[in-house]
C-alpha cells in the first residue's frame, strides 16, 4: 500500500503499482473488505443518509464501477460510531473521493497516450 489510513474500525489504501483501492473494516473478529480496481471503476462520490429528523445516519464513498454496478464503502455508521465523529468522517470520505477520482483520471491519461 502506498497510502493508507485507518479510522474507527476501518482502513482505506491506494496501491497505485496494482491500480487498486483496498477497503476493510473490522467487526469482531472478522472483517469485511472491497479491492476496487481503478480500470473498472467509474467514479467515486460521497453520499450522506440521513435519519427521519434529518440527522447523519450514514457516509459513504458511492462507488459506480464501468458495469453500472454501485459499491459503497462506509466510513460513518449512526448505529455503529459515535455522532461527534460524523464531521471529521466527511471530511475524511470526501478526501479519499478526491484522492481516488485523481487516480482514475490519471489512468485515463495515461492510457490516451498509448492510443
Amino acid at each position: 500500500m502506498d497510502l493508507f489510513e485507518f479510522f474507527s474500525d476501518r482502513v482505506i489504501g491506494i496501491d497505485y503499482q496494482q491500480g487498486a483501492v483496498l477497503y476493510m473494516h473490522f467487526i469482531g473478529n472478522h472483517y469485511k473488505h472491497q479491492i476496487l480496481l481503478i480500470e473498472e471503476l467509474d467514479q467515486c462520490s460521497l453520499e450522506k443518509q440521513f435519519n427521519e429528523n434529518r440527522i447523519i445516519d450514514g457516509i459513504n464513498l458511492l462507488c459506480r464501477l464501468n458495469d453500472q454496478s454501485l459499491i459503497r464503502l462506509g466510513f460513518y455508521s449512526g448505529k455503529m460510531d459515535h455522532h461527534l465523529d460524523a464531521t471529521q468522517l466527511v471530511r475524511k470520505a470526501a478526501y479519499w473521493k478526491r484522492k481516488i477520482n485523481m487516480l482514475k483520471q490519471f489512468e485515463e491519461l495515461s492510457l490516451e497516450q498509448y492510443e
